[in-house]
């Protein structure tokens, strides 16, 4: 099998700071950061009666993935010792999360780590879109304790 992928392989740290926040709405409307992140001139329509539109199509190693917001969320891992998974508790699973890591707010905690391949942060709530502030109601209305660490 063979996978090939159009353009760079981007690590994060090379990306210019708009593409670092998990909202890609400001990159994406922002023709000077694009650079070479996005294909050039796609066109596409949902049903045949629409207008074609341009597509944000990523360009690099990942895709599209590296040009969408993303959300990082640990799983629920007392699921995974409910339905029988040895070896998968909270404290067993914690050290390859942190090691994942490169956490930008609470390096120094121990349950976060810096230096992994996975970049984590917390934008100030000042600096979020609709979409944001959106999910975050949704959340606080769920039930969840706010912005935790």
């Amino acid at each position: 099998m063979l996978l090939l992928e159009a353009g760079p392989d981007h690590r994060s740290a090379e990306l210019p700071e708009v593409w670092r926040s998990p909202n890609p709405l400001r990159a994406l409307l922002d023709p000077g950061a694009s650079g070479d992140l996005l294909q050039r001139g796609l066109r596409t329509r949902r049903t045949e009666r629409q207008e074609a539109a341009p597509c944000m199509q990523g360009r690099g190693v990942g895709g599209s993935s590296s040009i969408n917001g993303h959300i990082a969320i640990r799983p629920p891992v007392e699921d995974w010792v409910r339905m029988g998974c040895e070896g998968w508790t909270h404290a067993e699973v914690l050290p390859h999360f942190v090691r994942s890591e490169d956490d930008a707010d609470f390096a120094d905690q121990p349950y976060h780590g810096r230096g992994g391949p996975i970049p984590a942060r917390r934008d100030p709530q000042e600096s979020w879109g609709p979409a944001d502030r959106a999910l975050h109601a949704a959340a606080s209305a769920a039930g969840s304790p706010g912005r935790p660490a």
